[in-house]
């Protein structure tokens, strides 16, 4: 995410988000070797529509989620504020 909420996916920018609004973020993929070497991404903002991205993986390697983390890039001062993390295998 930029400075003016603007919001990267696999190197694709996606849409500009409030930065005064909790924003819920929702991704969902296959994992394994027969996979598709993509990954579903929602970003929904109170008030808006949905918006939704079919997005390509980075690595065509990856088959299976180790670790997840938070991570900024940016050499300013910044704060991520993250609430309610749900993690879960859907068959």
């Amino acid at each position: 995410m930029a400075p003016d909420g603007t919001c990267f996916g696999s190197g694709r920018q996606l849409a500009k988000l409030p930065l005064d609004k909790w924003v819920q973020l929702a991704i969902r993929l296959e994992l394994g070797k027969e996979a598709p070497k993509t990954y579903e991404l929602t970003l929904s903002v109170p008030g808006q529509q949905p918006k939704s991205f079919t997005l390509p993986l980075v690595s065509h390697d990856f088959q299976v989620l180790t670790w997840l983390g938070f991570s900024g890039t940016s050499d300013a001062r910044a704060v991520f504020y993250v609430d309610k993390i749900k993690l879960k295998t859907v068959e």
